[in-house]
């Protein structure tokens, strides 16, 4: 029996090993890329706190950023899955090709990552200090 299923546990154990690496890599890239928009917008934050901006306005601006980024790569993910379905379902023991809930779950997941990448950029962003920024060229 366990023979018989080497090939596929195999094959399944490789896509949870290729799964996890990529959240790890769209972790680490969802945060580089909110880390250079803090870095970016430093003076505008600067300017956000210096006229009274509170610290849930400035996670919010970070948190919408991220937001956006998410939504627009679940939409580009979601399209890419849907095109690749037929490809996978050789692969697929007891779960359709387009199955609902393995699509929201991945889906709650990766926004769950998203959101776990950007605490500390929204971090770094609420430590910017109003005179520092405006100063600095």
């Amino acid at each position: 029996m366990s023979g018989s299923t080497a090939q596929r546990r195999l094959g399944l154990l490789l896509f949870a090993v290729f799964g996890g690496i990529a959240l790890l890599l769209a972790s680490a890239g969802i945060y580089g890329v909110l880390a250079g928009l803090v870095q970016e917008r430093t003076r505008e934050i600067g300017v956000r706190v210096a006229i009274g901006a509170g610290p849930s306005a400035i996670i919010a601006l970070v948190l919408r950023q991220a937001g956006q980024l998410t939504a627009a790569g679940l939409v580009i993910g979601g399209v890419a899955a849907v095109a690749t379905t037929r490809y996978l379902r050789s692969l697929l023991f007891g779960v359709a090709p387009s199955d609902p809930v393995a699509a929201i779950s991945a889906a709650i997941v990766i926004t769950a990552v998203a959101l776990a990448a950007c605490v500390i950029p929204a971090r770094r962003a609420l430590r910017v200090d109003a005179m520092t920024a405006l100063r600095a060229e």
